[in-house]
């Protein structure tokens, strides 16, 4: 049994939001960047309607036990994909490292047992400021266990997601696959030149319908480490 996690009272929640700053906003939930009692700056996530608790509910599920954390999250300092692919002043070759770096954290998800499911730009954090370069994924409000289906209860946003996963499909590491692939296509959209012919064609593959024929993560993982070398 997950061990049981601390939790904070509707007070300090409405204090913490009052006094915090709004660095984010999906389509359930708002997250504040806040500073609690303990000094520590952290991130307080807080639903948008009351419709929308059980995907944080499902979100606080994974993370308990992929590490302890709970509504109070740990700040990771950075940047996301999103804003960073358009910057002219970060390099092909930074944004490589960076997606690859992002592909051995959903492997490393995948080690112990579960999938994302809602990879995509807004959702990896990226510090740059310092070698070797941090990436994070972030909002597991829709991964579950690989085998299972996060049987998604709102249409999905964009097309990241893969068509199984929309026909109430089980996880699989070939579903977080395709939206690795999606993640890579946009990070070069956003590019006109710089990454290697290779990488393009494993995220092309990446969007097959048929999952078995898409790349395993091993593939992205060594074309993009022999783009940085």
């Amino acid at each position: 049994m997950a061990p049981r996690l601390p939790t904070i009272t509707a007070g300090e929640v409405k204090r913490l939001r009052s006094a915090g700053k709004l660095v984010g906003e999906g389509l359930t939930a708002k997250a504040y960047l806040v500073q609690p009692k303990n000094g520590k700056e952290a991130i307080l996530k807080v639903c948008k309607k009351r419709e929308f608790q059980h995907i944080v509910k499902q979100e606080i599920s994974v993370l308990q036990r992929l590490k302890p954390v709970a509504l109070l999250m740990e700040y990771c300092q950075g940047r996301t994909l999103e804003d960073l692919r358009w910057d002219p002043e970060v390099s092909n070759k930074t944004m490589m490292e960076v997606a690859l770096q992002a592909t051995h954290q959903v492997s490393e998800l995948h080690k112990r047992g579960f999938a994302h499911n809602d990879i995509k730009t807004d959702n990896c954090i990226a510090n740059i400021s310092h070698t070797p370069f941090s990436v994070r994924l972030i909002d597991f409000g829709n991964s579950t266990h690989l085998g299972e289906s996060p049987r998604y209860e709102l249409v999905p946003e964009g097309s990241h997601i893969a068509p199984e996963l929309c026909r109430l499909g089980n996880a699989s590491t070939a579903t977080d696959a395709f939206s690795l692939g999606c993640l890579l296509v946009d990070l070069m959209e956003a590019r006109a030149k710089g990454f290697p012919k290779m990488v393009s064609r494993l995220s092309q593959c990446a969007g097959r319908e048929d999952p078995k024929w898409r790349p395993s993560l091993e593939l992205f993982a060594e074309a993009l480490q022999a783009a940085v070398s």
